[in-house]
C-alpha cells in the first residue's frame, strides 16, 4: 500500500452489533498500537461507519432544509398561528413513529432517514386540508367550537381515506422482491402518517379552537398596533393572499367557462391522453432516458489484470507496479487540476482480483480509494483518466478499470450447453461481437484459463497389451509426482519414503517421451502406446439447470448511457446470429437485467394488487364504485408525470425511480378525493353538477395547492443533492416530486372535467336504457344515495 509492503485485516459486523461502538473501538486500538510500535503502523483505511455518517449528515440537512422549506410555505399561505400548529404535526408523528420503530428494531440509517425526508411534506398534509377548512369556517364568522367541530367533520371522510391510500401505496414496498431495502424507509412513512392522522383528528382541532386565530381570519386586526416588522410581515402575507386570491378567481373563471361549454370539456378530456402519448413518445424514441438503475459513482475502483495461467509472478508484479507509477501520475494531476487529493491511498494485490475471478501468480489488481465526494471531477472521470494512461500488455489474457456496480453488470449474457467446446466457441463468438460496440468496455468471461496439460490418447497397440488410461497415468505420476513406499520411525519423527525419477529424467518434456511403461510382456516406450496433445486446462467447472455455463460480460464506455438500449441492441443484432451459428446453445440474460425482470415481475402483480384495493377503499368511502373508477385516470396519468419530471431533471428513468411512482400513486389520490368529496357535499346542498363541480374547485383551490407545494418543498433539496451518498434515492424524490407537481394541475383542471364528463355519460346510458332523459343531478351517486337514505 502506497509503496510498502502491507497486510490487509477487515473487522466484519454482526447483525445485532452497534457500528458506531466498532467503529471507536478500532479507532482506539489503532491509536495504542501506533503510539506502542515504532516499526510498524496500522491505518485504516476505510470504515463504513465514516460514509454512513456522511450519508446521515447528508440526509438530515437536506430533511431540515426541506422542512424550513414546508415551514416557510405554510406561514404564507396560512395564518402564522395555524401553520405552526400544523407544523407541530411533523415532530408528533416522528416521536410516535420513533417509539413505534423502536418496539420492531427500526435503526436510523440512510434509508429510514430517506423515508423521513420523503413523508416530511406529506405529514402534513391532513393537517393543512383540516386547518384550512377551520379557518375557512372562521372567515364565515363562526364561533371557535363551532368552526372546529364542523370544519373537522366536514373532511374527516376524506382526509381518512387520503392518508390510506397512501398507506396501502407504501405497504407494497414491503412485498417486492429484490428491494427488501425499501422496507424500513416504507415502515417510517406508514407509521409517520398513522401517528400524523392520529394528531390531526384528536390535537389538531383543540388548537386550533382559538379566539386570536378567530379574529385574525374574521380580520379584526389594527395594523398600526403591530410592530414595524410584525407591519412588514403582515404586509408580505396580504401581497400572498392577495396572489393565492387572484389566482383562485382566476381558476374559477377558467373552469366556469370549461364546463358551460360541453363541447370544450369534451375535448379537454383528451388533453390529458394526449399528454401521456407525448411524454410515452419522449421516453420510447430516447429522449427521455430509460435504464435498469442509475449509475452510483463510487468511493474506490480497481486496475485488474490476468495473464495467462503459468505466467511468472515477476512480469506480474512488474506491470503492476507499472499500472501504480500510471495512478500516481493522475493521482499528482488531479492535484495540481483541483487543488485537492482526490486519489487517497493505492494498494497493490499479487495473487488475486475481485471481479474477474482470477486468482494465482498470473493475476493482481490495485484498488484506488478516492475522496472526490465535493469535487468537480466524478470517480468515473478519474477512473477513465487512469485507464487512459496505462497502455494495455497485448500478453494479457483480462483487464479492466471500474468501480464494483452494486445493481449487477450492465451486460451479462449467460451461455449454456452439454458441448463444452461449443460452448467456448459461442463464447468467444460473442466476445468478439461485444468488443466491437463501442458502447461497451472491458468484456470478460468467467471461464477462465487453465493451466497447460498433457492429453495422452492410446494407440491400438496399448489396448492389444491390455493397458487403460488409468494404468498409464498412474505410472507417469508414480515416476514424475512420485509415490509413497513406506513410512518410518526414526526418533520421534515419522518420515515418509517417496519414490519418483531423478531431477535430470523429469525436468524437460522430452523426458517423457523416454518414460518406459510396464506392460505384462515387459517394458515399451510410452511413445509406441500413446500420443499426447499440450493444451490449457479447465480452472473452474461451473452448472446453471445441470448444463455446463459460461458467463460473459462487459461495462458501459458511457456510465450514464441507456443500459436498455445497449440490452435491446445485443438482443436483436448479436444474439440471432449466435443461435444461427450455435443452435444448441441457450442464452440467457443475467446481470441487471435480470435484477430488473425479477424485481419488475414482482412489482407488476403488486401495483395491480395496489391499485385493486385503493379503487375498493374508494368505493367504500364515496360508496359507488362508478366515482372510484373515476379516480383510475389520475392513478394513469401519474407515472408520465414523473418520467416528465426526470427529463427535466436529464436523469434516466430507471427501476428506482417506479418505487417512487408506487409511492406517488398513494399521494396523487389524496388532493382527488379531497375535491370530489367536497363536489359530492354540495351536491348534496342542492347545487346543480356544474356549480358543484365550479364551487368545489374554489373551495378546494387553496388546500390542494398548499398539500402540493409542501410535498414538492419537502423534497427538492434532496433531488438538487450531488452527493454520492444521495444518487439513489434522487430517482425516487424526482418521481413523487414532479409527479405530485404536474399531477396537481391535472387534478386542478381536468378532474372537475372528467367528472363532467363521465356525468355525460351516464345520462346518456340511463337515457337509452330507461327511455327518459334524467338531469345531471338524478345519476350522480351522492344524490342517489342521499335519496335512498331519505327512503
Amino acid at each position: 500500500m502506497d509503496g510498502k509492503t502491507s497486510v490487509i485485516l477487515s473487522v466484519m459486523k454482526l447483525e445485532n452489533e452497534d457500528l458506531g461502538e466498532i467503529a471507536d473501538y478500532v479507532a482506539n486500538y489503532v491509536e495504542e498500537f501506533n503510539n506502542t510500535h515504532d516499526d510498524m503502523e496500522l491505518r485504516i483505511t476505510f470504515q463504513f461507519y465514516d460514509m454512513l455518517l456522511q450519508r446521515i449528515d447528508m440526509l438530515v440537512s437536506n430533511g431540515l432544509f426541506g422542512l424550513i422549506l414546508v415551514l416557510i410555505v405554510l406561514g404564507f399561505f396560512l395564518n402564522i398561528r395555524l401553520a405552526g400548529w400544523v407544523a407541530f404535526g411533523i415532530p408528533f408523528s416522528f416521536l410516535g413513529m420513533f417509539m413505534f420503530g423502536y418496539l420492531f428494531g427500526i435503526t436510523i440509517n440512510m434509508v429510514s432517514l430517506f423515508g423521513m425526508i420523503l413523508v416530511v411534506g406529506i405529514l402534513v398534509d391532513d393537517g393543512i386540508v383540516i386547518a384550512e377548512n377551520i379557518y375557512t369556517h372562521y372567515e364565515r364568522g363562526k364561533s371557535p367550537f363551532r368552526a372546529t367541530l364542523d370544519g373537522t367533520l366536514e373532511v374527516m371522510n376524506s382526509v381518512f381515506t387520503s392518508v390510506l391510500t397512501t398507506v396501502v401505496a407504501f405497504s407494497v414496498l414491503f412485498f417486492i422482491e429484490g428491494m427488501e431495502r425499501m422496507k424500513e424507509m416504507a415502515f417510517v412513512v406508514i407509521a409517520s402518517l398513522l401517528f400524523s392522522l392520529l394528531e390531526a383528528f384528536l390535537v389538531l382541532p383543540s388548537h386550533l379552537r382559538n379566539k386570536k386565530l378567530a379574529i385574525e381570519a374574521q380580520r379584526k386586526q389594527n395594523v398600526k398596533e403591530k410592530s414595524l416588522a410584525a407591519r412588514a410581515l403582515l404586509w408580505v402575507k396580504r401581497k400572498v393572499e392577495w396572489t393565492i386570491d387572484y389566482m383562485r378567481n382566476a381558476y374559477a373563471e377558467m373552469m366556469k367557462f370549461v364546463l358551460l361549454k360541453k363541447k370544450v370539456r369534451r375535448v379537454m378530456v383528451l388533453v390529458p391522453l394526449l399528454f401521456m402519448i407525448i411524454v410515452g413518445y419522449l421516453i420510447s424514441s430516447g429522449i427521455i432516458k430509460s435504464t435498469f438503475f442509475p449509475s452510483i459513482p463510487f468511493d474506490d475502483f480497481t486496475v485488474e489484470i490476468a495473464y495467462k495461467p503459468g505466467e511468472t509472478k515477476e512480469k506480474t508484479e512488474e506491470y503492476l507496479w507499472y499500472c501504480y507509477d500510471k495512478v500516481c501520475e493522475v493521482k499528482d494531476e488531479l492535484i495540481e487540476e483541483f487543488n485537492d487529493t482526490l486519489i487517497t491511498y493505492v494498494s497493490l494485490t499479487l495473487g488475486s482480483t475481485e471481479q474477474l475471478g482470477e486468482s494465482g501468480s498470473h493475476a493482481g489488481m490495485l484498488r484506488v480509494s478516492l475522496d472526490a465526494e465535493d469535487a468537480d471531477i466524478s470517480s468515473f472521470e478519474i477512473a477513465n483518466r487512469v485507464r487512459e494512461k496505462i497502455k494495455k500488455d497485448p500478453s494479457l489474457e483480462k483487464f479492466m478499470v471500474g468501480g464494483n456496480n452494486r445493481w449487477g453488470k450492465p451486460v451479462s449474457i449467460s451461455l449454456e450447453g452439454d458441448d463444452y467446446r461449443m460452448l467456448k466457441q459461442a463464447k468467444n463468438f460473442l466476445k468478439k461481437e461485444l468488443e466491437k460496440m463501442p458502447e461497451l468496455k472491458d468484456v470478460t468471461d468467467n471461464s477462465g484459463i487453465g493451466n497447460r496439460e498433457l492429453n495422452f490418447t492410446l494407440k491400438p497397440k496399448a489396448k492389444l497389451l491390455g493397458l487403460s488410461h488409468f494404468d498409464v497415468a498412474k505410472q507417469l505420476r508414480q515416476g514424475f509426482y512420485g509415490e509413497e513406499l513406506q513410512r518410518l520411525i526414526v526418533g520421534t519423527d515419522e518420515v515418509k519414503v517417496w519414490v519418483r525419477y531423478p531431477k535430470s529424467d523429469r525436468s524437460s518434456l522430452g523426458n517423457i517421451e523416454e518414460v518406459r511403461i510396464n506392460t505384462p510382456t515387459g517394458k515399451i516406450p510410452l511413445k509406441e502406446i500413446a500420443d499426447y496433445t499440450i493444451e490449457r486446462g479447465v480452472v473452474n467447472i461451473k452448472h446453471f439447470n445441470g448444463k455446463r455455463e459460461i458467463n460473459v460480460s462487459a461495462d458501459q464506455t458511457d456510465p450514464f448511457a441507456s443500459t436498455t438500449e445497449i440490452t435491446a441492441k445485443i438482443q436483436k443484432e448479436i444474439i440471432p446470429k449466435l443461435q444461427q451459428l450455435y443452435p444448441d446453445i441457450k442464452t440467457e440474460m443475467r446481470g441487471q437485467f435480470r435484477s430488473a425482470e425479477k424485481s419488475g415481475k414482482s412489482m407488476g402483480l403488486m401495483v395491480v394488487v395496489l391499485l385493486i384495493l385503493m379503487i375498493l377503499i374508494l368505493a367504500l368511502n364515496f360508496n359507488s364504485l362508478l366515482q372510484a373508477l373515476i379516480f383510475l385516470p389520475v392513478l394513469l396519468i401519474g407515472p408520465f408525470c414523473a418520467i416528465l419530471g426526470h427529463g427535466i431533471e436529464d436523469k434516466p428513468f430507471s427501476l428506482l425511480s417506479v418505487y417512487g411512482v408506487i409511492a406517488l400513486l398513494g399521494i396523487l389520490v389524496n388532493d382527488s378525493i379531497v375535491f370530489l368529496d367536497m363536489y359530492n357535499a354540495n351536491l348534496r346542498q342542492g347545487m346543480k353538477v356544474v356549480d358543484a363541480l365550479f364551487k368545489a374547485g374554489k373551495q378546494r383551490f387553496r388546500a390542494i395547492v398548499l398539500t402540493s407545494v409542501t410535498t414538492v418543498a419537502g423534497l427538492y433539496p434532496l433531488i438538487g443533492e450531488k452527493s454520492f451518498q444521495a444518487q439513489f434515492l434522487i430517482p425516487m424524490a424526482i418521481s413523487v416530486a414532479y409527479g405530485v407537481l404536474f399531477g396537481t394541475f391535472f387534478i386542478l383542471v381536468f378532474f372537475p372535467v372528467l367528472v363532467a364528463f363521465v356525468n355525460d355519460i351516464n345520462r346518456a346510458v340511463r337515457w337509452l336504457w330507461t327511455g327518459k332523459k334524467p338531469t345531471p343531478e338524478e345519476v350522480e351517486p351522492a344524490i342517489i344515495d342521499m335519496r335512498e337514505q331519505e327512503e
